[in-house]
């Protein structure tokens, strides 16, 4: 419930507003990367080799394994912005596809093991714009709420799935956009500061451990209540990304 508050405080009432169909106008864009998403989190930085040793003793993870240099990572996305009259603010409505991977050789053995974290983040927001859309060059800010849905596969001489976890978390961004002369279409980076479960970690205890086939776990996390010195895997990183925009 404090969620759709939030939804509603920061998006429909703001259009309501602030709304004049003369003067207003909408905007939708494709935006995207490959290889500019960094994990700042501890969580996030981990190496594979004690990934693979964390999983071999209780199937637990202390963190994820793509602070390795041969781990990569995606992003698309699409936004919808609508713009309000005679005001530096905007409301958005974005969804984004984020991917994190390594598939790394195993020591000892001719195969590989592959881990894969993916993020569904739908995010609702407001920008506020330096300058005027009719400028050569606009600076912006944007800050969201995001409900994200967190799932992934780890295949490590098993494939294991990573049931969908609902998180909520926020978005920071800073970007700079180029408006085209003569055109509808702009073209703008940014970097953005993704946490994506700030609110709703959890931890489940494994009903079975190695050598025990395990056919599907949960994310877990959260702080293991078992484990004194267990902490939580805060899934937080920066994206680098590339858009373009059409005015509508």
């Amino acid at each position: 419930m404090n969620a759709i508050r939030l939804f509603f405080v920061i998006f429909i009432i703001p259009t309501f507003l602030y709304s004049n169909e003369a003067e207003s106008r909408f905007s939708i864009m494709l935006n995207g990367n490959y290889g500019t998403n960094w994990g700042i989190s501890d969580a996030m930085q981990g190496s594979s080799d004690v990934f693979i040793n964390d999983l071999s003793k209780d199937y637990n993870n202390k963190s994820f394994p793509f602070g390795d240099d041969d781990a990569s990572s995606m992003n698309i996305g699409l936004q919808l912005t609508y713009k309000y009259k005679e005001s530096p603010f905007s409301s958005f409505l974005s969804l984004n596809f984020y991917n994190f991977n390594i598939d790394k050789k195993l020591e000892n053995s001719s195969r590989n093991s592959r881990v894969d974290l993916n993020v569904i983040s739908i995010t609702p927001g407001l920008e506020y714009l330096i300058g005027d859309v009719k400028n050569l060059l606009n600076f912006f800010g944007r800050f969201g709420l995001s409900m994200n849905i967190i799932s992934g596969k780890v295949d490590y001489f098993m494939v294991t799935e990573v049931n969908p976890a609902f998180r909520i978390g926020g978005e920071f961004e800073i970007g700079c956009r180029l408006n085209i002369p003569d055109s509808k279409l702009s073209v703008e980076i940014s970097s953005v500061l993704v946490a994506t479960n700030v609110i709703g970690k959890s931890y489940n205890k494994f009903d079975i451990s190695p050598p025990w086939p395990l056919n599907s776990r949960d994310l877990n996390d959260g702080k293991n209540p078992d484990n004194n010195n267990d902490a939580e895997r805060n899934i937080t990183f920066i994206s680098l990304r590339l858009g373009v925009r059409y005015r509508l």
